[in-house]
C-alpha cells in the first residue's frame, strides 16, 4: 500500500497483521525450538523477538516525547553493531521475560501511536534507521522487518 494514501487506521492495522503473524507461528513452536536452533545467523528466535523489541524500543523512546511535546528526537543507529549490542544484552534473559518485553513494549508502542493527532502522523521525523519519513513510514519499516524475520521462523516450523 502507497504509504501516501494510508491513514492511522490503516497503519496500524497493517503493523497489528504482522504481530499476529508472528504469534501465530509462535504458537506452533515448543519452548526448546523457541530457545534451541539458531533459525536465523547465530540467532534464536528468541533473538529474534529481543532484536524485534529493541527497534519498537528505540523507536518508542522518541515517539513519547513526540506524543507529549512535539518533539522527535531519535538516535541515528548503526545497525551492525547495534544490534549486536542488543543481542548481546538481552541473551541471559529468560525466553518468558523476552516474550513479555515484546507484548509490553509493543502494546505501549500502538498506544502512544493511536494517541498521537492526524497531523503529528504527517510530520517529517528522522527514524533511527536514518530515513526520514513520518509516522507512516516508522510503522510501516516495523511491520516490514517484523515480516522480514518471520520468514526464518516460519522456516523452523516448516522444516521440522
Amino acid at each position: 500500500m502507497d504509504l501516501k494514501y494510508m491513514n492511522t487506521l490503516q497503519s496500524l492495522q497493517q503493523f497489528a497483521q504482522s504481530r499476529q503473524a508472528i504469534r501465530e507461528t509462535l504458537a506452533k513452536l515448543s519452548p526448546e525450538e523457541l530457545t534451541q536452533p539458531q533459525v536465523e545467523g547465530v540467532w534464536t528466535v528468541k533473538d529474534i523477538l529481543g532484536h524485534l523489541t529493541s527497534w519498537e524500543e528505540v523507536c518508542l523512546i522518541p515517539l513519547r516525547g513526540f506524543a507529549q511535546c512535539g518533539n522527535f528526537q531519535s538516535e541515528v543507529i548503526e545497525e551492525s553493531t547495534w544490534n549486536d549490542r542488543q543481542a548481546a544484552r538481552k541473551q541471559a534473559i529468560p525466553l518468558p521475560e523476552i516474550i513479555a518485553e515484546w507484548e509490553k513494549i509493543h502494546a505501549e508502542f500502538v498506544d502512544t501511536l493511536q494517541k498521537l493527532p492526524e497531523n503529528l502522523w504527517q510530520q517529517q521525523i528522522s527514524l533511527p534507521w536514518g530515513e526520514k519519513g513520518n509516522c507512516f513510514t516508522m510503522v510501516n519499516g516495523l511491520a516490514w522487518h517484523e515480516g522480514e524475520h518471520l520468514q526464518f521462523i516460519q522456516k523452523l516450523v516448516k522444516n521440522r
